[in-house]
């Protein structure tokens, strides 16, 4: 570790270099260097006469203040205890008191040298310092006045009324410089204290955040090789409980119908017949909710008991994707560290659910070819004119509906496998909101024909905005195409409302896709 150093003086680089480092001094060595200087001063007037002295101990007098004057300049440098204020004050008072004895006592020129103590004192802003150097300075006058065989001056009612004017004077000074200092210790502790506790708990948020960097950086590791729906919960469900320090856990995974189904599950003992995560009930996800909450609620736990259970739910563009569950010693309140791990938990899982999820059904649709159930495009023609005619003799009515897939287009960026299992995609979302007597053909460039028998036009256009919704959040075939969000055009017609005959029914819907898409997507009808 390096040793503190006095804070030193602003220096201007312009200076010449001795002039550089006479200012780079500290206030407690420009003092030194002033006594210094007046102590050589002294010496010279010595010895060139300029203050006479006629005393035979005048040179012993300027070997003294010469071997002074040495001790203070090169002492501190070797010698540490020369660098406190309080004993180069004391051996002032000292070396001015044998000058004065040695030069003639109180008829002494150096008698005033005293001074130079208290000014010291006061340069250094220390009141304490001041008082004592003026203290000790009264006091060895006095000793010098007694010795001096003047003693019978002191006992006059006079110097008794000074003394004790005096005395009043210095006490007041005293008392206030003490009450001063504790003061200011006072203050510099609780300052200590305050910022000491202000250190700690910036130490110990800094150490929180490094602890939870290195949290999300495992679970990232952990999450990355994993391209399994069930693996990537699983992995979720046991940080989860980890983080959270619950007993028990179920995964649950959103199905395309929108129905949860179990994933995964840790610490349920199956063999002593215990209550298992299949009866346990999800919550009603909370409104606004955008993933990561922790929603405790009640549910069976077995043995006709219920118990508190921590859900946090794992959305994804609005869209509830899974479910995350946990019971046993479910605290009425998480601290919020837990929290925060549990929100990055939800946010950085449901982006590697997505993958694993988009892996899966791309896995799915490259074994299986949806298209090939799909009845002929060029025959469609043939198909409503014959449903015409048979609803014509019974009485009957049929709707006809295309849909169109505005973002596929041919685009350089997205390559044709892409797009083929985007159609495909699409073929199995359309299957399954239909019923299986519905006919549904596709033209190969992203548009489908769907007849509807015996479907009225408002049966019809719920149907097809179930399914344009369904498109359109579908994320699989979105990020096949490259895009956020599909745009969908829809129409509907209806025999015999919107017409009779073959060419009228299709030139309607042609004329009503050629209208455009619209976010959201809305289904559109002939205005009659």
């Amino acid at each position: 570790m390096t040793a503190l150093t006095a804070p030193t003086a602003p220096v201007d680089e312009k200076l010449p270099t001795p002039l550089r480092r006479l200012g780079a001094r500290t206030a407690e060595e420009w003092i030194s260097l002033v006594r210094v200087m007046i102590l050589l001063t002294l010496i010279l007037a010595l010895s060139l006469g300029i203050i006479p002295i006629n005393h035979p101990t005048v040179h012993t007098t300027v070997a003294l203040v010469g071997v002074y004057v040495l001790l203070l300049a090169l002492g501190p440098r070797w010698f540490k205890v020369l660098r406190k204020a309080d004993l180069i004050i004391a051996l002032d008072i000292l070396v001015v008191t044998l000058v004065v004895i040695i030069s003639g006592s109180l008829s002494s020129p150096f008698i005033y040298l005293y001074y130079l103590t208290i000014l010291e004192a006061a340069a250094r802003l220390n009141l304490r310092q001041a008082i004592a150097a003026s203290l000790a300075m009264a006091g060895m006058i006095v000793l010098l006045w007694t010795r001096s065989g003047q003693g019978a001056t002191l006992e006059t009612a006079g110097f008794r009324l000074g003394v004790i004017i005096a005395g009043g004077f210095f006490m007041a000074l005293f008392l206030g410089m003490l009450v001063q200092e504790y003061r200011i210790a006072a203050e510099r502790a609780r300052w200590t204290e305050l910022l000491d506790q202000r250190l700690q708990e910036a130490t110990g948020l800094l150490e929180e955040q490094l602890r939870e960097l290195r949290f999300y950086n495992e679970l990232a590791s952990r999450l990355s090789g994993e391209l399994r729906v069930d693996g990537v919960l699983e992995i979720l469900l046991q940080v989860f409980m980890e983080t959270t320090g619950l007993a028990k856990g179920a995964a649950y995974v959103i199905g395309e119908d929108e129905t949860p189904r179990i994933a995964t599950s840790r610490g349920f003992e199956w063999a002593e017949g215990e209550h298992g995560p299949a009866s346990m009930l999800l919550p009603a996800l909370p409104a606004g909710a955008t993933g990561g909450e922790v929603v405790t609620h009640r549910s069976p736990i077995g043995g006709g008991q219920e118990g508190l259970v921590a859900s946090v739910p794992l959305i994804r563009a609005g869209s509830l994707r899974g479910w995350l569950c946990g019971l046993g010693g479910v605290p009425e309140s998480f601290a919020e560290p837990v929290l925060r791990r549990v929100r990055g938990l939800a946010a950085q899982g449901v982006s590697a659910l997505e993958a694993a999820r988009l892996h899966e059904e791309v896995q799915r649709m490259v074994g299986v070819d949806p298209s090939r159930s799909l009845f002929p495009w060029g025959g469609l023609q043939k198909l409503v004119a014959d449903e015409i005619r048979r609803c014509s003799g019974l009485l009957l009515v049929f709707s006809f509906a295309e849909v169109q897939l505005e973002d596929y287009i041919d685009d350089t960026l997205v390559g044709e496998s892409d797009k083929d299992l985007a159609l495909r995609r699409a073929i199995k979302l359309i299957q399954t909101c239909v019923r299986r007597i519905d006919v549904i053909a596709h033209d190969g460039a992203g548009r489908f024909a769907i007849l509807l028998p015996r479907v009225a036009k408002m049966d019809a256009v719920d149907i097809l905005q179930r399914l344009t919704r369904r498109l359109e959040e579908d994320a699989v075939a979105a990020q096949l195409l490259g895009v956020k969000r599909l745009m969908i055009s829809a129409a509907v017609v209806t025999f015999p409302e919107d017409g009779t005959a073959v060419a009228g029914l299709f030139d309607k819907i042609t004329g009503l896709l050629s209208q455009g898409p619209t976010s959201p997507a809305r289904v559109k009808v002939p205005i009659s």
